[in-house]
Parts: structure tokens; C-alpha cells; sequence
């Protein structure tokens, strides 16, 4: 078996996403491209905010709209809330009262009890999940895109049988100078697709400074003894994780000499 790994809608599938925000704020996720590592809670990175209640009233498990009433008055219009494993937009707002939308991350629809939590995703879960994240329908959530990808890949492969593992890792846009482009995406955690299957049978992965996240990586990729290893500060931040390190053969060619390649000369005459 050929075991691919995924990364992607793993927010909403798999819980964890509702297990950052709902108790999992005193662990840490790595998350940016600074050397230090902004170490955000895991409530920063999932929740917009305080914007944190739970639902005063029960919720069916049908109908694309709903009116819901929570604990608080925390949201606002063309917020996006997550509840259980299900995402809604927030068409209007009355106090503690919210018309929205549901089937919003391309999940089901559930029902759910009073007194489940009930939150605002943050932009950076925004741009995740879901499609058209600024309103413009253009624009692909990062889930979407790796969905076309995987479905090119799988295309590829033929009758190769694979095996794909949701692993999770965040992304954001705004990649780091110099390649800054708003339409393409770059991991803001340490990518857990991008590991090494050693010769001596170990998977090594990019530690992503939190214990939720290697648990998950354990019970997904299994088969293999898993070692998480540091390495924030000299792959990560420099825009790569243990492959792009370790498992890449790179030559130069002879002809002509490496110190006449235009390449190495022009870089030499910029670091002057």
C-alpha cells in the first residue's frame, strides 16, 4: 500500500477543531513563519476573538436556514460559526438571536443540543474551510484546492492503490516576502504532509509544538513508528519542513563551472 498524506477539511471531519475551542486554549500550535514561533493558543487560532457562547436552545438536524438563540450575545452578520461538526453563516442578527445559513463547510447538517459551544471561526479557519472566504466566490478555501489537487494525483496514479490520511496542518495566504502572492496559500503550521519515511522504517515529521496535533498524526499514520522532530526555526521559517531537507538530491552541472553560473553570480552580486 502506497500511503499518501492529506491535508485539508480535517477541521470539521475529524473533531478536533471543536476540541480546540472547546478546552484545548492551554496547549500551543507553532503558527506563523517567525523564528520564535508566535506559539499561539489554540483559541486564537480557532475562535475570531471572545466570540465563544453555547446555544440556549436546542437545534434540528434539517432545513437550510434556522433561527438559533445563544447564552450571549456575542456574533454578528456574515460571521461564520461552528457548532459540533457543523458550519453556519450568520444572515442577520437580533441580540442574542441569529438567522443563518447552514451547509456551509461542505459537511452535514446535525442536530444539536442546548448548551453545545458554539463559536465564531476566526479568519484563518475562514480561509480553510470555506469557499469564497472575502466574498468573492473566486477565491477557493484551502480545503478546496487540495481537493483538486488530490483528485489530479489520484488520476496520476491509475490503478496505483493508495491510501490518503487526513493530517492536520493550517494555511493562510500572505506568503512570506519574497514570493508574497494574496491568491496562493503556504502552511502557517508545521506541515505534516511534508515528513520522511527513513530507510530504517520511521516516519519523521516537523514537531507542530502541539500535543493535540501529534496525537493526531499518530492515529492516522499507523503502521510506522512516528518521531515528532524540532525543527521550527531551521526548516519552517525558511519555508520548508524534514523533506525539502533531507530528501532532496540536488546537483549542479559541470558545464560550465558552478562559479560561472549566471545564477550563483547574480545571487552573490545581491548579497554584496
Amino acid at each position: 500500500m502506497i500511503c499518501f498524506l492529506e491535508t485539508g477539511n480535517w477541521q470539521l471531519k475529524t473533531g478536533l477543531h471543536g476540541e480546540i475551542a472547546g478546552g484545548g486554549g492551554s496547549n500551543t500550535l507553532w503558527c506563523g513563519w517567525d523564528a520564535a514561533g508566535t506559539n499561539n493558543t489554540f483559541v486564537g487560532v480557532a475562535v475570531e476573538g471572545n466570540k465563544m457562547t453555547r446555544l440556549l436552545t436546542p437545534m434540528s438536524g434539517s432545513g437550510f436556514t434556522a433561527t438559533i438563540t445563544c447564552a450571549q450575545p456575542v456574533f454578528q452578520a456574515k460571521d461564520y460559526l461552528c457548532v459540533g461538526f457543523e458550519v453556519l453563516y450568520v444572515t442577520s442578527a437580533n441580540g442574542n438571536q441569529y438567522t443563518v445559513d447552514r451547509f456551509r463547510g461542505r459537511d452535514f447538517i446535525a442536530a444539536h443540543a442546548s448548551n453545545d459551544v458554539i463559536y465564531a471561526l476566526s479568519p484563518l479557519m475562514v480561509k480553510n474551510l470555506i469557499d469564497g472566504w472575502d466574498d468573492k466566490i473566486e477565491n477557493k478555501s484551502v480545503a478546496n484546492q487540495i481537493t483538486v489537487a488530490l483528485n489530479a494525483l489520484k488520476a496520476g496514479l491509475g490503478s496505483y492503490t493508495v491510501t490518503f490520511a487526513a493530517v492536520p496542518v493550517l494555511f493562510n495566504d500572505g506568503t512570506p516576502w519574497p514570493d508574497a502572492d494574496p491568491t496562493q496559500f503556504i502552511a502557517i503550521t508545521s506541515n505534516l504532509a511534508n515528513c520522511l519515511l527513513n530507510k530504517d522504517g520511521n516516519i519523521y515529521y516537523p514537531d507542530p509544538g502541539s500535543q493535540a496535533f501529534r496525537f493526531r498524526f499518530s492515529t492516522v499514520v499507523q503502521g510506522f513508528p512516528i518521531t515528532a522532530v524540532d525543527v521550527w526555526e531551521d526548516y519552517h521559517c525558511l519555508r520548508g519542513e524534514i523533506h525539502c531537507g533531507t530528501a532532496a538530491v540536488r546537483t549542479l552541472p559541470t558545464d560550465p563551472p558552478w562559479w560561472n553560473q549566471d545564477e550563483i553570480k547574480t545571487k552573490w552580486k545581491d548579497e554584496k
